[in-house]
């Protein structure tokens, strides 16, 4: 048997429309769902789904919102379809959470609401009587098994949803569903190859750079892209004292840097990391203000959440790559992956620096004792042995 045709509205001024033909409402999903595999635009896919939505159930407007539930709600309008630039802004910036927004992120089921029962609860009453609003049709976007925000649509006259226009309806919400979660593995597909040319290219520094500062500072800057921030920084302990301290950073301020070397007490991460060498996961701490002796130094970097990887050397740590974000961050395994990969290379720019360092110091001290040697094996007088013997230690050491 034959899915049922769905014409348009005759209630809603959508449907009203010269240019607009009855249409199937489910061939226009099949073209839909066609779209969102062929199409490459993520963007151009969710424009595509409000356009469509509104020719398939007569609606006037639409929107496809991303909703974040916590002790404040948080709204971000990913498209919209006709909506007044207005009353996106006042949804955007509502906090406040309606019943209805409620049960559809604890039930996953569609809503169809009345405007006094949905606006009002939202917005303030000019923004409601601006909007005209007289049903909305709230469907919820499942991705990754979690409801990630709503489809509405929006009808400037009562409209009531029959039980097809229900179905068509959650058929569309699958459908942004299924182009959002597309749109997210493709971006975390570019994130992941992006991760790797950076790699790459810092590998390239490391192999051809012999300055440690000049390295490291080659490898911060390719991470910035990847770890979404352009602060960081790198720990080492101090030679003479064995204190944790940045010896080279980005995007951090000087005083940041004085302040953390003027601490009391070593800066319990890094000293953490260098004291144990079993210490090998990276560490993640969401609020770095919470902290009761260092969130203070954080507060006034205006730093948030901050992430460390051990720089490791042939099962040592010799000191820790540290990232700050000045906004809350959810640090996903793909980031921590790649972090953990720029911190090794850190690892291995200093250890080839310090290796270098040691190669010439060693090639020094045979230049040194060739000369000393020719000098012993000369027919120079005594006196004149020991002044050119120590000329030369002069100059090496100098």
């Amino acid at each position: 048997m034959n899915p049922p045709t769905q014409s348009l509205a005759p209630a809603s001024p959508a449907s009203s429309s010269p240019d607009t033909n009855p249409v199937s409402g489910y061939s226009l999903l099949a073209s839909t769902a066609r779209k969102i595999l062929e199409e490459k635009d993520a963007i151009q896919v969710l424009r595509t789904i409000c356009e469509e939505s509104c020719q398939v159930l007569g609606a006037d407007r639409s929107m496809i919102c991303r909703v974040r539930m916590g002790d404040t709600i948080e709204r971000e309008v990913l498209q919209s379809y006709r909506l007044p630039s207005e009353y996106v802004e006042a949804l955007e910036s509502a906090r406040d959470a309606s019943h209805f927004t409620d049960r559809i992120f604890r039930d996953g089921c569609l809503e169809v609401v009345s405007e006094p029962d949905f606006d009002n609860r939202v917005l303030t009453a000019d923004a409601t009587r601006a909007a005209g609003h007289k049903t909305i049709c709230l469907i919820p976007l499942i991705v990754g098994k979690e409801v990630f925000g709503v489809l509405a649509l929006y009808h400037l006259t009562a409209y009531e949803y029959c039980l097809e226009d229900r179905q068509l309806a959650e058929a569309l919400g699958e459908l942004a569903s299924l182009a959002i979660e597309k749109s997210k593995l493709v971006e975390a597909l570019e994130s992941r190859i992006e991760g790797q040319e950076s790699l790459q290219r810092s590998l390239r520094q490391i192999i051809s750079g012999r300055d440690m500062n000049e390295i490291v500072q080659a490898v911060l800057t390719e991470s910035e892209r990847v770890m979404a921030t352009n602060r960081c920084s790198v720990m080492l302990p101090e030679a003479r004292t064995g204190k944790p301290r940045l010896f080279v950073s980005k995007g951090i301020s000087a005083d940041f840097v004085d302040r953390v070397a003027t601490l009391p007490e070593p800066f319990p991460i890094g000293h953490a990391y260098v004291s144990n060498s079993e210490k090998e996961e990276p560490t993640i701490i969401p609020d770095a203000t919470a902290d009761p002796v260092f969130g203070r130094i954080h507060l006034a970097e205006g730093h948030k959440t901050l992430a460390a990887f051990p720089l490791r050397v042939e099962g040592r740590n010799i000191g820790v790559l540290f990232y700050f974000w000045t906004s809350a961050q959810e640090i996903d395994g793909q980031k921590l992956s790649l972090g953990q990969a720029f911190a090794d290379g850190v690892a291995v720019a200093i250890e080839n620096a310090r290796l270098y360092r040691e190669s010439e110091k060693r090639s020094l001290h045979l230049e040194l004792a060739n000369e000393i040697a020719r000098a012993a094996g000369s027919s120079l007088e005594p006196e004149e042995l020991f002044r050119t013997i120590v000329q030369k230690i002069r100059q090496n050491v100098a």
